[in-house]
């Protein structure tokens, strides 16, 4: 995640029906425009977290070969 910064999920009071306990156990939902998967989890739900957007690594300048070399 050396190429990111900033948000990649928000937890917006307005998806709750009150502002609890509960509320608190999450980082919430991926932020529009972007996807997000937990890659391999263990029987925890607990893995890999991995995110593209265009708020993200969109590559490097005018250096197409090495952009495709850096993205899987």
């Amino acid at each position: 995640m050396t190429e990111s910064g900033g948000p990649e999920t928000l937890s917006d009071p307005r998806n709750y029906t009150k502002f609890d306990k509960e509320c608190m156990k999450s980082a919430g939902s991926a932020i529009v425009g972007t996807d997000l998967i937990i890659y391999n989890p263990d029987k925890n739900g607990e893995g890999e977290i991995c995110y593209k957007g265009r708020n993200r690594f969109m590559g490097y300048f005018k250096m197409e070969n090495d952009t495709r070399k850096t993205l899987d």
